[in-house]
């Protein structure tokens, strides 16, 4: 028996219907997980609490006393930020309260988190009144990236809005403007730095002024008003090249830590950064012909290399993958097959993997997982990239990069 006219059409699904019906599912989901990450674990806090030795340095930071007196043998987190970093983050030391100052620091975060993801829908063209801002916002504040940023109470989430800020001016253009928050960024900690990559294959020089003439000021300031700033590249700066074996998924330290000798962990970190150089070389195609699909797939790639080839890598630095991630809504996306995407569970997801019944083998994966799933990334991209370019040798695709190659 046919259905009615009416009904039937009712029943069909258009991209408008869709669009509204996640909508209205995800927004209240959205909220309810983002005020649960924020006001109670984050509140609640954990063992590691990253923002305890930022709390005692800014205040002595402010006091004019030595900031830098760490002893770096211990375990425990430690206040690894140069004078700029100490001079942008005063503010928090002037609450009298170190409770209430982590819980605005927290909340900081949290808004640049939103920020962050308001700006990378934009960038990739969606309505930040359609189903895209909440479904990103989702999954986000579902990751282990974003959750143990504000559950650590670290600075993350402020570098990720200057990550996506900075993918957001590059592509808009806006050149001289690029650089501010990419420069704010390098004045608090190093870990955007590659990104200056991408300017620099692009033949944009503009960037590079405030992205190096910012953390070079405020480190000028922070210099004149610190009380012991050269202990920080006396002491401080030898320790942040330092590959220590323990809460870290960097190649190096997750080595170290099974027992690798000293030489093959050389061996594979250079491997690891090789390769991931040859991932970005097969990517510029791509970037007089999709410049956002290699705006985000190259800043992912050259982390990832960070991450995994340099001296210290922790899994929540993950969330800088996210406009990486981003990426799949292209048609040419590297990440449109299935082994990506085990790598992206395997960095993104944040259930625990430590068995009671099966300790040692949960305790290997959970240990193990980031490191794997970035250098999965990282082998994908390199595979998705030759095997595009060989096909297209092959078929002598005039539409490389875009061709029939691109649907690997």
């Amino acid at each position: 028996m046919a259905l009615p006219a009416s009904l039937s059409a009712a029943t069909e699904w258009d991209k408008d219907s869709l669009n509204r019906v996640l909508t209205v599912v995800f927004w209240p989901l959205t909220v309810l997980v983002m005020v649960h990450k924020v006001f109670i674990q984050a509140v609640n806090g954990y063992v590691t609490n990253d923002f305890a030795p930022v709390y005692t340095a800014v205040t002595k930071f402010l006091a004019g006393q030595p900031v830098y007196t760490d002893n770096y043998s211990f375990t425990n987190p430690h206040y690894l930020y140069a004078p700029s970093g100490s001079l942008l983050l005063s503010p928090f030391g002037l609450i009298g309260s170190e409770t209430l100052s982590r819980w605005l620091f927290i909340g900081f975060n949290a808004v640049c988190i939103v920020l962050a993801s308001m700006l990378l829908v934009k960038m990739f063209d969606y309505s930040l009144h359609g189903c895209a801002l909440p479904l990103v916002l989702f999954f986000s504040f579902l990751s282990e990236g974003v959750t143990n940023t504000l559950v650590f109470s670290n600075i993350n989430g402020a570098v990720y809005l200057c990550e996506v800020g900075f993918l957001y001016l590059l592509l808009r253009n806006k050149n001289m403007w690029a650089g501010v928050p990419l420069g704010l960024s390098l004045a608090i900690k190093p870990m955007l730095a590659p990104l200056l990559l991408l300017p620099l294959l692009l033949k944009r020089w503009q960037p590079f002024i405030a992205a190096l003439l910012i953390p070079i000021i405020l480190n000028g300031i922070g210099w004149v008003l610190s009380a012991d700033p050269a202990a920080y590249w006396t002491r401080t700066f030898g320790y942040l090249g330092e590959v220590r074996d323990y809460y870290n998924n960097a190649i190096g330290g997750w080595l170290a830590y099974w027992g690798a000798p000293e030489p093959l962990v050389w061996i594979v970190r250079c491997v690891v950064i090789l390769l991931g150089l040859a991932a970005i070389i097969l990517l510029q195609p791509y970037r007089n012909i999709d410049l956002r699909l290699w705006l985000a797939t190259t800043a992912g790639t050259a982390l990832l290399i960070a991450f995994l080839g340099g001296a210290l890598g922790q899994r929540y630095y993950s969330i800088m993958l996210i406009p990486m991630v981003m990426t799949i809504v292209s048609k040419a996306s590297f990440l449109r097959n299935w082994p990506a995407w085990v790598g992206i569970y395997l960095v993104l997801e944040g259930s625990s993997w430590y068995s009671t019944r099966w300790y040692i083998y949960g305790r290997w994966i959970e240990y193990s997982r980031a490191t794997i799933g970035w250098l999965l990334l990282l082998i994908i991209i390199f595979i998705v990239g030759l095997w595009r370019y060989l096909a297209a040798q092959k078929t002598h695709d005039p539409d490389y990069p875009m061709g029939r190659a691109a649907l690997f």
